[in-house]
């Protein structure tokens, strides 16, 4: 199973190939990016991307919700840990995502999961699409981000 990255906002802000190219090598990363199409033209519109750096085995997939169903989906699997919490920090994320009408996602390959330089890409990308849609990110059902990368929420290890 993928390590998951998702990013819900309140803002439809949808960056070009461009500038997520532009966003990584201000990282310091190197990285190419294939549309679903399989062309690596600078789509100003794309639903799924493949993110490729030199480093990793293979790719890191990025997507946006475009049908509702998978979005709502999305959203469900999300909120359902949150609702029942007892703390402000829960309720607080809870709010924010019931007003949420876009989202990313970003899917970490399991072999990859324990390389870091993957991890901080995703986590680079995740903060920078949070940033963009004004929103906050879910790293594997693990922890809430805000836009500026700090921990919001996180849950507790099930015994």
């Amino acid at each position: 199973m993928p390590m998951v990255f998702r990013i819900f906002g309140s803002v439809d802000s949808l960056p070009t190939m461009d500038e997520i190219i532009e966003m990584f090598d201000e990282a310091e990363f190197e990285v190419t990016l294939e549309s679903e199409s399989g062309e690596d033209d600078e789509d100003e519109i794309w639903s799924e991307l493949l993110v490729y750096e030199s480093s990793l085995d293979g790719p890191i997939s990025l997507f946006r919700y475009e049908d509702p169903d998978d979005f709502a989906e999305a959203l469900e699997s999300a909120t359902e840990p949150l609702e029942g919490q007892e703390s402000e920090d829960a309720e607080s994320v809870l709010a924010f995502l019931k007003g949420c009408p876009y989202g990313f996602g970003i899917d970490l390959p399991d072999e990859m999961a324990d390389d870091e330089n993957a991890l901080v890409m995703c986590s680079v990308l995740a903060q920078y699409l949070a940033q963009r849609c004004d929103g906050l990110y879910l790293v594997d059902s693990d922890a809430w981000f805000n836009e500026a990368g700090e921990m919001v929420l996180e849950f507790a290890e099930e015994e």
